[in-house]
C-alpha cells in the first residue's frame, strides 16, 4: 500500500479544475463525434468515450474526491527517504494513529474515527465515539469560560491488540469530563474487519483505568491544561501495558500541587496496568509531559519529555526511578531559572536524561524504526517534534544516545507510528498524514498513487465549531501562549504584566530584569511592534530572552482585541 499528503485545493484551483474538466469533456465529445462521423467506427467511439469523456465528466461531478499523491525524495546523512503527504482532515484535528492489519486508523481530537485502508481509500467508522463527556461539558458554565478551551480535551493515544480472527481490541487513552472534574482514562472497545472494512463489534466501551484523584478545574492560568496530558500507551508484556501521564500544570507554580512527586496522585507518572484486571501501580515518576513512550525490542523503555522552555528530554525508564519534575529540569520558567531547581542548569539528585534538547523542540512521540526497511537506522530510535517541525534520528549505544540527526519535515508532528510493512506514518497538527519509506529500497517503484474517499475526511464537531467572539478567542490565545509567564492583573510573574500594554513605554515596569535591548529601547508598545517582537523580527530587540511566538494574523488580531479589554478606563474629569 502506498500513501502521502497534499494541501487542500484553493477555491481558485477548484474553479480552474472544473473549467478544464468541462473543456476536456467538450473536446472529448467533439473528437468522439468526429471519429464516429468520419470513421463510422462505433467501437472506436466507445473507446474514446471511456478514455476521455467519462473521466472528464467524473472529475467535473466530483471535484476533490480523489487525489494523486507523489513520493518526494529527501536525503538524510546515510540514505535517501521517500516522503508522501495526504491531507486527511476536512477541519477536525487528528490526534492519534494506529496500524490495524495494514489499515491506518486515526482518531480526531474529540474522539471520532476513520482510517486509510490498504487500497488508499479514506473510510469513516460510523457509530463509534470515544466517551469523553463532551455533551455534559457543553451544558456547564465552564464550557463558556473564556479561559477554558475545548481543544484541551483530547484523545491522546491508540493501541490495538489482536483478539482472534479479524478482531482487534482497541485501547484509547483520553480525557473525560465527569461530575465537575476531569479524568485521564484508558477505555477499551473491539473492532472487527469484514467485507465492509473496520467496524465496531458492538460500539460499547469498557473503562480499564481512571486517574486517581480526578483532575480539578484550575484557578490559576488555564482552567484545564490537557496539552500536558502525555497519555502514551505501549504494551510491556502479554498482560501489561504502560501509560504515561503528564501533570496537567499541577507543578507547584501553575497550581499548588507538585503532582509529579506526590505518591498519592497519578499525575506525572508512568503507570503499569494489567490488561486482564485493570489493576495498576506506579512504574516511574517525576514527569512533566511525557509525550513519547517506547518499549524497544531490546527490552529498554524510552520516554520523551516535553519540558518547559528548554529542557526537552529523552529518558531511559527504569522501574521505581524518579526523574525529578518539578524539582529539577534543564529548562527555564520563561526568562528566569526554574524556581524549584536548587542548581539551575543542572539535573542533580534524580535520574538524569540520556539526551536533552536546548532550546526545546516540542518533543513528541518515539518509535523504533523497522530494521528491515531502514537498516541504517537499526540502532536508532526516532523522535518527532512539534515546535521544531523536525524528525530526529537518535543514535543509541546501549543506555546512551550519542547524536541526534535532524530531518526537517516542515510540520508539527502530533503522533508517529511504525507500520507493519516497515514504513513510518506521522500525523501533523494540520491533518496531514506523512508516509516515509526508504528511497534506496524502492527504486523503480511507482512514483505516485491515488487516494480516494476524500469526502470521508473528518469535520469539526459541534462543540469545536461554536463561534468565538474576538475577545474570547484572544483570551484563549493569551492564556495558551502567554499566561504561563504574564498576567493581565498587574502581577509580575516570570514576565512583566501585560494589562495596559499598548501605549506603555518599552521596558517600563519597575523592578523587572529586562534585557539590555529592552531597557535601552525607545518608544511605546503598539500592536505592530508587539507582533515584530513576538516573532523576533525587530533587530533592535535581538538579545531578548522572550521565546519566539509565531501567531497567524487572526490569532494576533484576536490577542490585540483581548489586550485592549485589559486597559484601565480613563479617569473622569
Amino acid at each position: 500500500m502506498n500513501d502521502a499528503a497534499v494541501k487542500p485545493s484553493s477555491p481558485r484551483k477548484i474553479r480552474w479544475a472544473i473549467i478544464l474538466a468541462a473543456l476536456a469533456a467538450a473536446l472529448g465529445l467533439l473528437i468522439a463525434f468526429g471519429v464516429g462521423y468520419w470513421g463510422g467506427q462505433r467501437q472506436l467511439l466507445e473507446k474514446v468515450n471511456q478514455r476521455f469523456v467519462a473521466p472528464a465528466l467524473a472529475r467535473f461531478q466530483q471535484p476533490g474526491e480523489t487525489e494523486e499523491i507523489v513520493w518526494r525524495t529527501t536525503n538524510t546523512h546515510f540514505f535517501p527517504l521517500q516522503i508522501a503527504r495526504i491531507n486527511l482532515s476536512a477541519g477536525a484535528a487528528i490526534w492519534a494513529l494506529e496500524d490495524i492489519g495494514g489499515d491506518i486508523l486515526f482518531a480526531t481530537r474529540l474522539g471520532a474515527f476513520g482510517y486509510l485502508d490498504r487500497e488508499n481509500r479514506v473510510q469513516r467508522i460510523e457509530g463509534l465515539m470515544v466517551p469523553m463527556g463532551v455533551a455534559e461539558l457543553t451544558e456547564t458554565p465552564l464550557f463558556d469560560d473564556p479561559i477554558f478551551q475545548i481543544s484541551e480535551l483530547r484523545v491522546l493515544d491508540l493501541l490495538s491488540i489482536p483478539a482472534g480472527e479479524n478482531a482487534y481490541d482497541l485501547y484509547v487513552s483520553h480525557h473525560r469530563y465527569r461530575n465537575g472534574c476531569f479524568e485521564l482514562v484508558v477505555s477499551r472497545t473491539r473492532l472487527t474487519r469484514g467485507a465492509e472494512g473496520l467496524r465496531p463489534a458492538n460500539g460499547e466501551w469498557e473503562t480499564l483505568y481512571v486517574t486517581d484523584p480526578c483532575i480539578p478545574v484550575k484557578d490559576i492560568g488555564m482552567r484545564f491544561a490537557g496539552h500536558e496530558g502525555g497519555g502514551r500507551l505501549v504494551r510491556l508484556s502479554a498482560d501489561t501495558l504502560l501509560l504515561s501521564i503528564g501533570v496537567h500544570q499541577f507543578d507547584g507554580l501553575h497550581a499548588p500541587t507538585q503532582a509529579g512527586q506526590d505518591e498519592s496522585n497519578d499525575l506525572g507518572k508512568i503507570i503499569e496496568i494489567s490488561l486482564r484486571t485493570g489493576q495498576h501501580r506506579t512504574y516511574a515518576r517525576g514527569f512533566r509531559n511525557p509525550q513519547g513512550l517506547l518499549a524497544a525490542s531490546d527490552g529498554r523503555v524510552w520516554e520523551s519529555e516535553h519540558g518547559p522552555r528548554g529542557g526537552d528530554e529523552i529518558n531511559l525508564i527504569r522501574r521505581g526511578a524518579n526523574y525529578g519534575w518539578p524539582i529539577v529540569t534543564y529548562g527555564m520558567d520563561g526568562a528566569s531559572p526554574w524556581p524549584f531547581n536548587p542548581n539551575p542548569g543542572q539535573h542533580l539528585g534524580f535520574e538524569r536524561p540520556r539526551f536533552s534538547f536546548v532550546p526545546s523542540v516540542g518533543i513528541s512521540n518515539l518509535i523504533e524504526p523497522s530494521a528491515e526497511e531502514f537498516p541504517e537506522w537499526s540502532t536508532h530510535i526516532l523522535a518527532a517534534s512539534l515546535a521544531g517541525n523536525t524528525l530526529f534520528a537518535l543514535k543509541t549505544e546501549g543506555d546512551d544516545i550519542t547524536y541526534a540527526e535532524p530531518i526537517a519535515l516542515g510540520e508539527r508532528m502530533r503522533d508517529m507510528i511504525a507500520l507493519a510493512d516497515g514504513r513510518i506514518a506521522i500525523i501533523t497538527d494540520s491533518g496531514v498524514l506523512i508516509l516515509i519509506r526508504n528511497g534506496a529500497k524502492h527504486e523503480g517503484a511507482p512514483s505516485s498513487f491515488v487516494v480516494s474517499g476524500l469526502s470521508n475526511r473528518p469535520q469539526l464537531q459541534a462543540a469545536e465549531a461554536a463561534p468565538l467572539t474576538p475577545e474570547v478567542h484572544g483570551a484563549r490565545i493569551f492564556f495558551y501562549f502567554c499566561g504561563t509567564c504574564h498576567s493581565v492583573t498587574g502581577d509580575t510573574l516570570s514576565g512583566p504584566p501585560l494589562n495596559d500594554l499598548f501605549g506603555r513605554e518599552i521596558g517600563a515596569v519597575e523592578g523587572f530584569p529586562y534585557s539590555d535591548a529592552l531597557v535601552s529601547a525607545s518608544g511605546r508598545w503598539t500592536p505592530s511592534r508587539l507582533r515584530a517582537f513576538l516573532a523576533h523580527e525587530d533587530a533592535r530587540l535581538a538579545d531578548t530572552t522572550m521565546p519566539q511566538i509565531q501567531l497567524y494574523k487572526d490569532q494576533f488580531d484576536a490577542l490585540t482585541v483581548y489586550l485592549r479589554t485589559t486597559e484601565a478606563a480613563p479617569e473622569q474629569p
